[in-house]
């Protein structure tokens, strides 16, 4: 029965794989290059992280960049089953009653800001250029705000709908609208708030929406998928709380606190993912948790 889901698994496997394998390639590549060297660097990059910069090299921080791949997986996973859910709209909505199956464009939109991650990120711990540092940040910042803004919708239908799942066709556009806006904004006031500050609050904002829409909405949900998420998240920040501090840092070491962080965050936003997608979950494959 389980096996029915792993078609939707295969290609985003195979792919992260894939790119596993160039970026490895890439990365343990023996040829010196100044390739980075044209390009404005990050503020003070060669003292942010535990991980040893690699100067002349294609990818100077080996270990913070492959690690970056499992938010590829995730993405792709999402991408797939959000194209397939779009396929069988009307026919999936009588087993899920919520706003990510009735409008898929929520599940795009998560699964392009893992993606968005990835690259974005791969490219910064790559090159520790100031460019792609604010992309990388554009990306973590989309993501916090990714869940405030499904809740405020979340709350927003039930308060003036009484369902979930019902709404008005623009209302999607306008929550996704400002959050586009609300990322930007972040993105391009950066360099002037602390981000080991900023984060921490969406997050609990995050928490305290998600709790509220649970309060209001009397809808079936997975919470052990919810506290997986938060879970994840808070452990993920632990470990980069580490690594900025310089706690426990070996800048040789195979066990990078930074990288752990990737791991745990791309975790934590997929099972995010999976809690909202089991509100009202009314699925033959329920007993497996999966909701896919």
């Amino acid at each position: 029965m389980v096996s029915k889901h792993k078609h939707f698994l295969r290609l985003p496997f195979y792919l992260a794989l894939l790119v596993l394998a160039a970026l490895a390639a890439l990365t343990y590549y023996p040829a010196d290059t100044a390739m980075w060297h044209n390009y404005a660097a990050s503020f003070n990059f060669s003292d942010i992280f535990c991980e040893f910069t690699r100067l002349n090299h294609l990818v100077r921080e080996p270990l913070n960049t492959l690690t970056n791949v499992p938010y590829l997986f995730f993405g792709t996973v999402i991408l797939s089953v959000t194209a397939r859910d779009a396929y069988r709209k009307n026919r999936i909505s009588k087993l899920y009653n919520n706003l990510l199956i009735r409008h898929p464009v929520y599940g795009y939109v998560l699964g392009i800001v893992l993606v968005f991650i990835f690259i974005c990120s791969t490219f910064f711990h790559a090159s520790l250029i100031a460019l792609a540092q604010q992309l990388d940040m554009a990306g973590v910042n989309a993501l916090v705000l990714f869940p405030i803004a499904y809740s405020a919708h979340r709350i927003y239908n039930y308060y003036r709908f009484r369902q979930t799942y019902l709404t008005r066709r623009g209302l999607p556009a306008l929550f996704l609208g400002i959050f586009s806006v609300a990322t930007i904004v972040l993105t391009l006031f950066k360099w002037q708030l602390n981000a080991m500050v900023v984060v921490p609050l969406l997050v609990a904002l995050s928490g305290m929406l998600i709790f509220v829409a649970e309060m209001m909405c009397p809808n079936v949900t997975n919470k052990r998928w919810l506290a997986i998420a938060f879970g994840a998240i808070l452990i993920g920040m632990f470990f980069y709380v580490l690594d900025d501090h310089k706690i426990a840092c070996h800048e040789h070491s195979i066990f990078q606190p930074h990288a752990i962080w990737h791991l745990f965050a791309a975790a934590g936003a997929f099972a995010l993912y999976l809690y909202l997608r089991s509100e009202n979950m009314r699925h033959k494959f329920m007993e497996y948790r999966l909701h896919l």
